[in-house]
């Protein structure tokens, strides 16, 4: 099983608009977007990472997006200063 730390900043903890998934997933952005400037992990990746179904990670992927946390470019994802 792979371990992965995740820095998770205030204004995501603390967002009332994300439910717990969103914020697991929009803070595994914010980390990639903090070192690479964007994620291309699949929703698969993603899955598995936190032991979700893939399409409850596409889900919460779309409705990052559709709330303006995220956007997305083919199968890349950047992250909004929302």
């Amino acid at each position: 099983m792979k371990e992965i730390n995740l820095k998770i900043p205030s204004s995501i903890v603390e967002n009332q608009q994300l439910n717990h998934i969103e914020k697991l997933i929009l803070s595994l952005s914010y980390n990639y977007h903090s070192k690479l400037g964007f994620n291309e992990l699949s929703n698969l990746e993603i899955a598995t990472l936190f032991s979700l179904s893939e399409n409850t990670v596409g889900k919460y992927r779309r409705s990052l997006v559709e709330k303006g946390f995220e956007k997305k470019r083919k199968t890349t994802y950047f992250i909004t200063k929302k």
